[in-house]
């Protein structure tokens, strides 16, 4: 539709019968509206708040009764902390009847009546119109652009022509490819949920390979808009039978968009990818669907693939803000304002990369994060979106920052009271994504750069990168200081997976003694499963405990770390390996997924049981590789062993000798990583922060010496 105010057409005559009270009270009623507007769309409908509960937000409709008929959207509200206040996002809303501007006047005045009530501080729109009148009606009545959330450019297809007519709008490029796959003997289907595991396995290649979302979401958003039967799933096949290309697609009305997609690299070149896009063109049309949303068109080689099968482009006008409690939003712009008083200018005369920029820094994660940062070479699962949340559980502010080069990291800012400027870390990352160290260096850059003007005084960065003599000569050119790491051990123990490795020959390279020690631990009884609930985690951090007080590490789970855990447990980024002997705990190892890789976080063994029960911790590492094998890890990672101060590998006199020996014994290999690096960006804002730590610290001696009441 255009924006001009003339109304949908509605051969249904729903949008004149249906009342606000209703499409507020009536779940089914609201999609039904949706459905049949031409600027509904799948994030307002009812399945994707269900989809967005694990994600901590909750939802509300607001409608009211415009002069032309109803106008609302689908409220998702999210709780800034600390404090009471929420921030509201109407995705792809509002939603009308007909809109003009006296109905978009009628939806801000309740938007602002209701404010209150639910402490709203601001609420973000993006709905799904063409540029033109409505962004001057929008402007008058309050609301500012913003820097788009979700994509504002897409490309459809007509639906309603047919079938010869869409074939001969593909390129002659993109039939051949279509006419490749179907002589190779490739086949397309519509798998269902029974397809989401192939789904699951391409999309974590994909994410390896190019960077797509790999992570629990699809499984949520499939699942909710399943329940509706507005979801589809079609998997292409190779001549075997093995799932090569896939497409996750969501109902909206007349309308099929494309979700998540991916392909093995075997199929893309047997240019799957391009026969299942014209089969779930095709299956659409012959399900009786008007409309086909490739959803996005914001990358040039995904513009250009996306046009080889015709259709047009559509834009949107994007995003924008409505304040609705001004002191609340005044006040953190007026802290913002009060760090950054007097602070000096940001550092200018770092080295930088060439047409390569900072192009998003959101409080919320794009789509496709945690492929991007966490599946990809070099990803961590502190990188993710799961670490996130529990970040801004303790009250940290994570920030997630896309680069013009597709890639991404998370950032943790970090404000203290009465010091300039925030304190920005990166734990584990950027990920390398396979590129140089070089590479990594000027992303490094950019981003100090980029947070430097948004009034972090310091960055600290520590990625999952081998030692690399281009990264460290990039990061001093940087002005990058090697400073204290975060970790007790830095450097990791790894033992090698390539492909084709077997269970058996993985088996031969272990040493005997330890090969004799797991069979030991078999014989006695240990058995090693998955705690899949994370029902362990308690008693596996009394031993973690244990273990680091006999190092003389402070270590304290209680403190954060368990719910962290609990957290990536249930997001599938990481596994909890537990040893049991008789019901009773023996041992534990917790696995982080990430990068490719199974990667050793943390493992301790019951020290009183070590004599009763010989071998516990080899079966459980032995299971851990068995896991890793079958599962297609690239490698597996046993765990550091170096201490804070001893930096190399341990000698017969260091506490960590056996555990260098016990990991050695299966193979791995002694890795060094690159160290911890700390990038002044505001100097002048450091010097204050050093002083107020200074009279801080000043305070806590006086207060030491002062004498307690009654002595």
């Amino acid at each position: 539709m255009t924006t001009d105010g003339v109304a949908p057409t509605d051969p249904s005559g729903s949008h004149a019968l249906v009342s606000g009270a209703e499409l507020r009270a009536d779940d089914s009623a609201w999609d039904r509206f949706v459905a049949a507007s031409p600027m509904g769309s799948y994030p307002q409908l009812t399945a994707w708040a269900e989809s967005n509960t694990a994600k901590g937000w909750t939802s509300r409709r607001i409608v009211v009764d415009a002069p032309g008929g109803p106008i609302g959207a689908q409220l998702l509200l999210h709780r800034m902390r600390p404090g009471p206040f929420q921030r509201g996002y109407a995705t792809r809303g509002p939603v009308a009847a007909t809109l003009d501007r006296s109905a978009l006047a009628s939806f801000t005045g309740a938007l602002q009546r209701m404010a209150t009530g639910l402490r709203l501080s601001h609420v973000v729109i993006d709905p799904e119109l063409e540029p033109g009148p409505v962004t001057g009606w929008l402007q008058e009545l309050g609301w500012r652009p913003i820097p788009a959330i979700q994509i504002d450019r897409t490309r459809l297809v007509d639906l309603t022509r047919p079938e010869s007519a869409l074939w001969s709008d593909l390129r002659s490029s993109a039939r051949w490819s279509v006419n490749k796959a179907r002589r190779t003997g490739h086949t397309v289907e519509d798998a269902g949920a029974s397809g989401l595991d192939a789904f699951g396995d391409l999309y974590l290649e994909t994410a390896r390979r190019v960077g797509f979302e790999a992570n629990a979401a699809f499984r949520e958003t499939f699942a909710a808009f399943d329940r509706h039967d507005q979801a589809r799933l079609l998997l292409a096949r190779d001549g075997d039978g093995r799932p090569v290309a896939t497409l996750m697609l969501l109902d909206c009305g007349d309308r099929v968009i494309e979700r998540y997609g991916a392909s093995s690299t075997d199929g893309a070149a047997a240019r799957a990818n391009y026969l299942v896009k014209w089969e779930s063109i095709r299956m659409a049309r012959e399900r009786g669907m008007a409309r086909y949303d490739m959803w996005g068109t914001d990358h040039e080689g995904v513009a250009t693939f996306k046009a080889s099968f015709g259709g047009y482009e559509r834009q949107y006008i994007g995003a924008w803000e409505l304040v609705t409690n001004r002191v609340v939003h005044g006040g953190f712009a007026g802290l913002a304002r009060l760090r950054d008083r007097g602070r000096p200018g940001p550092v200018t005369d770092r080295p930088t990369a060439p047409g390569l920029a900072v192009v998003s820094m959101t409080t919320e994660p794009p789509d496709g994060w945690d492929a991007l940062v966490v599946a990809t070479p070099g990803g961590h699962v502190m990188q993710g979106t799961a670490w996130a949340a529990h970040r801004r559980s303790q009250g940290a502010d994570p920030r997630f920052i896309t680069f013009s080069d597709g890639h991404g990291v998370l950032v943790v800012l970090r404000h203290q009271p009465l010091a300039v400027g925030s304190i920005a870390t990166v734990r584990r990352g950027p990920a390398h994504a396979g590129g140089s160290g070089a590479d990594l260096a000027a992303r490094v850059g950019v981003l100090a750069a980029a947070l430097g003007e948004a009034g972090a005084r310091e960055l600290f960065v520590d990625p999952e990168l081998d030692a690399d003599a281009g990264y460290d000569a990039a990061m001093d050119a940087l002005g990058a200081a090697v400073t204290e790491e975060y970790q007790p051990s830095i450097h990791v123990m790894r033992l090698p997976l390539p492909p084709g490795t077997t269970e058996e020959a993985a088996w031969a390279a272990v040493a005997k003694t330890t090969k004799q020690r797991v069979r030991g631990a078999e014989r006695v009884g240990t058995v090693v499963r998955r705690d899949e609930t994370g029902e362990s985690l308690d008693a596996f951090g009394e031993l973690l405990v244990e273990r680091a007080d006999a190092l003389g590490i402070a270590m304290r789970p209680e403190l954060g770390y368990l719910a962290a855990w609990r957290r990536l447990l249930a997001v599938g980024q990481a596994r909890l390996l537990v040893a049991e002997h008789d019901g009773q705990l023996a041992g534990g190892l917790l696995l982080y997924l990430q990068g490719g890789m199974h990667s050793t976080a943390y493992s301790a063994d019951r020290a009183a049981l070590r004599r009763e029960l010989p071998g516990t911790m080899h079966l459980v590492r032995w299971t851990a590789i068995r896991d890793a094998i079958a599962e297609g890890a690239s490698a597996i990672e046993l765990g550091g062993v170096d201490l804070p101060g001893h930096r190399e590998p341990p000698g017969s006199d260091d506490p960590n000798h056996g555990l260098y020996m016990h990991k050695s014994s299966f193979g791995a290999e002694w890795v060094v990583r690159t160290p911890a690096r700390r990038l002044v960006l505001r100097p002048g804002a450091v010097r204050v922060a050093e002083v107020r730590e200074e009279v801080l610290a000043a305070g806590r001696r006086l207060v030491r010496s002062m004498p307690s009441v009654g002595q």
